[in-house]
């Protein structure tokens, strides 16, 4: 076995012209999680930083659809969003904060932005179960489909009882 069989997981459910994708994720996640608590730590401009890098990836995704099919590239698209609503929200929250500490005074803001980030990760969620199990019943179809082929040249004893098309 070769070495690109052996490490076909990281590449196997990318499209030919985006099989480096898995390089690009692995860097937005080093530099959203690394290289961002470095830079201005604790700021509005950290989390700008955030929302410009998660903004320009999507954009990247949308233009480059690097999953084989469509199911995935939109579950990949609903998470990117999903980062990028995150990240937004989070700044709101932030500058709510800056904002009401200057005031001395509460706002009710954060919480419509809290409960809106609660529903669209619900939304994210429910949409990645439905991909699930819709990935699960075509995998079962497809097992199904395997089952009823002619793998090692053993007719299955259902289609031995069966009359021949031309014996009738």
């Amino acid at each position: 076995i070769g070495l690109s069989a052996q490490i076909s997981f990281l590449h196997a459910d990318y499209s030919k012209h985006a099989y480096l994708w898995e390089f690009v994720e692995t860097m937005k996640k080093l530099v959203l999680t690394g290289v961002i608590a470095w830079f201005l730590p604790g700021s509005l401009s950290q989390i700008l930083f955030a929302i410009a890098i998660t903004f320009a990836l999507l954009m990247l995704q949308v233009i480059v659809s690097p999953m084989k099919t469509p199911g995935d590239n939109l579950l990949s698209f609903l998470a990117a969003v999903m980062l990028l609503a995150f990240f937004i929200g989070a700044y709101a929250c932030q500058a709510t904060a800056i904002i009401e500490e200057a005031k001395g005074e509460a706002d009710e803001t954060s919480w419509l932005i809290f409960v809106l980030l609660i529903g669209a990760t619900l939304v994210v969620f429910l949409s990645t179960v439905v991909s699930f199990c819709l990935k699960v019943r075509e995998l079962r179809a497809k097992a199904a489909a395997e089952i009823r082929l002619d793998p090692d040249g053993v007719t299955p004893l259902s289609v031995q009882l069966l009359p021949a098309p031309n014996a009738i």
